[in-house]
């Protein structure tokens, strides 16, 4: 998961839009107030300059840590995600491993790591990836605590101090992450009205929401909550309840990961469960009353900060947009389906695994049992992975706002039932597997040829695998032209087909090994009972880290160049004109006249000192914020293009980025005449961006026959030029 990390740019519109953010934190130095938006704001020009309210703030808290150690960059802004990505994978090792064995611990690995929804969400530095990581730590701690741990089982010195030191850890950071809060222009409140009471109360809301040194006296108010959450923990000794405070805090962490809908599938599955079994007083055992506490210290206290310090606006964009309108009514949705709709995913997720995904399913059904006495410990197990699939893939099915990636958090569990099912075979536990493995390698070939197939449009084949986590499904992408389309086409056009050819066909060679890969995998598994099963099951892990290096070391990048701004604004960096070391001075000038704000730290960002600005027309994919470090100038109508050129000059150069369509149809059109087609692409090995320098060039003169001057009319406007 980490090679390569940083060996390819940054994914619009999500980690360059919550990187941006962090990298706000950053440069301020404040990690509770999170702010997004341009300052350029001549007059006439309204951008989006405001409170970034619509996502928790781990993720960006996340960011901020890997960019304080590594630098504004790649690797820093990624680092810390596929770490916790690794962790959840321990988490998985070690609780498959006590129900069961080594073997199915390792199984359970191989399975959930080379997937690819959760291999590559796994390295997005977006939300949902920490959000998945934290909910797998805590359902599996919670399956250990009640499943295999004895009522009276005393824990060991490890787990008693890493828990208490991860609830300390998170709480004690939110608190610290308070202290730079201070007065906000969102914040003001309207005087409430007259009266004794009344002057009162807009008293204590003013001094709380406002004054000066708010941060502190939060954080000063819940510290002594947070001590007596710490003092639970501590005065516990028993290694179940250990594990049940660790799903606790899991939960907790769940709410600045994600929001409180995170808890919907766990929360789902645990009631399913005890619906099924009938075990309610597992209640008792697990003190509910000290759960709460824990997972108010560990996840709230930036909820209270917002509402303290950016209520009523944050309320309104987080709870009743992103969390109520975003289930019940639909919120930015570019995608829709029913019941069907996620299936699709999972398999294009799961491969090549998801050929043994209903033979797991069915598995568990059969072994359902009417009361808990029925259950041993490991049908325990399987049975709360069942329902947090279940459950999770009915949630997000009924969702009004529909993304792919939302159906990640079933891949784990899924991933998990694959995996013991999977052990059952090798154990010879299970039944009627040669219509099972049958059909799971026909499943394998039925999508494979989707993923392998040559796409004729955007939106089809490969391209499947980059929409299992990014934005705008239908983005342009490579299609392939067969040999008599070659043939009828010449220069650049020619040029640009075959390198689309080479492209795909690159990637439907890797693809059609993994697929075969995992049919050989799944027919030696249906054929033979002896070792040949063995050589089935590692067939199979063969396709799975074969899929693996080509999602994380080939694929990812090679889309990078048509998904990220990097390369573009590399090509920025080293064309444009440059002030010089001892010149820092005419910088932060040229930076406050232009972009009207000078990064805090010139020395690392943004990369180069350029004299000539860069517009954003007519385009907010968010990549242009952060690689710029937000000097950009924005320009998202044609409108806005008239005030930058009347405050940086007609006869100046600058550059200008937009979306490749955008050139002809609506930048040509609203250039003044003086500046028309005079400009050169700087950079152009992009399927959607290009970048143009601007600049008016001298007319070259033409020598003209005195006799073709003088009859030529007197009013006929100049020659083009």
């Amino acid at each position: 998961y980490l090679p390569g990390l940083g060996s390819y740019g940054l994914y619009d519109p999500w980690e360059t839009h919550y990187g941006e953010v962090a990298r706000t934190m950053v440069e301020t130095g404040n990690y509770i107030d999170p702010w997004w938006g341009s300052p350029w704001d001549p007059t006439d020009v309204k951008r989006e300059k405001e409170g970034f309210y619509s996502k928790p703030p781990l993720t960006m808290w996340m960011q901020a840590t890997g960019m304080n150690l590594l630098g504004y960059n790649e690797w820093g802004v990624r680092l810390l995600f596929p770490l916790g990505a690794i962790l959840a994978l321990l988490a998985i090792y070690l609780a498959m491993a006590r129900f069961f064995n080594r073997r199915a611990g390792l199984l359970a690995v191989a399975v959930t790591a080379t997937a690819p929804f959760y291999a590559m969400l796994g390295r997005q530095a977006v939300t949902d990836g920490p959000m998945v990581a934290i909910m797998t730590i805590g359902m599996m701690s919670l399956a250990v605590g009640l499943f295999l741990c004895d009522e009276d089982e005393e824990a060991s010195p490890t787990l008693y101090w890493g828990v208490t030191a991860l609830l300390l850890l998170v709480a004690c950071a939110q608190l610290w992450a308070m202290w730079p809060m201070d007065r906000s222009p969102d914040v003001v409140r309207p005087y409430p009205g007259e009266g004794f009471f009344r002057s009162i109360e807009w008293w204590f809301r003013e001094t709380l929401a406002v004054a000066a040194g708010k941060g502190w006296a939060l954080a000063l108010f819940l510290a002594p909550v947070v001590f007596l959450a710490a003092r639970r923990v501590l005065r516990q000794k028993r290694r179940r309840m250990l594990y049940v405070y660790l799903f606790y805090i899991c939960c907790g962490l769940c709410v600045p990961a994600k929001g409180w809908l995170a808890w919907a599938p766990m929360g789902l599955a645990i009631i399913g469960y005890l619906l099924i079994t009938g075990e309610w007083r597992i209640f008792r055992q697990v003190d509910v009353a000290g759960g709460l506490l824990i997972v108010f210290v560990t996840g709230h206290p930036w909820v209270i900060a917002m509402i303290g310090g950016h209520d009523p606006e944050w309320y309104k964009r987080f709870i009743i947009h992103d969390h109520i309108n975003r289930l019940f009514a639909g919120v930015h949705s570019i995608d829709d389906g029913g019941f069907e709709y996620f299936i699709r995913w999972i398999g294009y997720g799961l491969f090549p695994w998801i050929g043994a995904l209903p033979a797991a399913i069915a598995t568990v059904f059969g072994r359902l049992r009417k009361t808990a006495a029925g259950y041993t410990p490991e049908q325990k197990f399987q049975l709360l992975m069942l329902l947090w699939a279940v459950f999770g893939f009915f949630l997000f099915t009924r969702s009004k706002t529909k993304f792919h990636h939302y159906i990640l958090p079933v891949i784990p569990p899924l991933a998990i039932l694959i995996a013991i099912f999977l052990e059952d075979v090798l154990a010879k536990r299970a039944r009627f597997l040669p219509v099972l493995l049958g059909a799971a390698a026909g499943v394998v070939l039925w999508v494979g040829q989707d993923l392998i197939r040559l796409p004729r449009a955007p939106g089809q084949a490969s391209q499947n695998l980059v929409n299992l986590f990014t934005y705008k499904y239908d983005r342009e992408w490579a299609t392939y032209t067969d040999a008599a389309g070659l043939s009828k086409l010449t220069g650049d056009k020619l040029d640009h087909a075959i390198a689309s050819n080479d492209f795909l066909l690159s990637h439907q060679h890797w693809l059609l090994w993994i697929g075969l890969l995992g049919v050989a995998g799944f027919l030696l598994l249906a054929v033979y009972r002896g070792w040949q099963r063995h050589l089935g099951t590692a067939t199979l892990t063969l396709g799975g880290l074969l899929c693996t290096v080509f999602c994380l070391q080939v694929y990812l990048p090679d889309v990078s160049v048509d998904w990220s701004q990097k390369n573009m604004w590399d090509a920025y960096y080293a064309h444009c004109t440059k002030y010089g070391p001892d010149e820092e001075a005419d910088f932060r000038r040229h930076l406050l006249t232009q972009s009207m704000r000078v990064p805090s730290q010139l020395d690392t960002f943004p990369r180069a000192w350029c004299k000539e600005p860069v517009v954003a027309f007519r385009t907010n994919w968010r990549g242009e914020t952060f690689y710029s470090a937000n000097t950009v100038i924005p320009a998202p109508e044609t409108k806005h293009l008239k005030p930058f050129l009347d405050q940086w000059g007609n006869d100046k150069p600058f550059y200008l980025f937009t979306e490749r369509n955008r050139v002809q149809s609506e930048l040509e059109p609203n250039l003044p005449a003086h500046l028309k087609r005079q400009y050169d692409e700087i950079f152009g090995a992009n399927l959607k961006f290009v970048m143009l320098r601007i600049e008016k060039k001298e007319r070259e003169e033409k020598p003209v026959e005195p006799e073709a001057q003088r009859d030529a009319p007197i009013d006929e406007p100049p020659p083009p030029e």
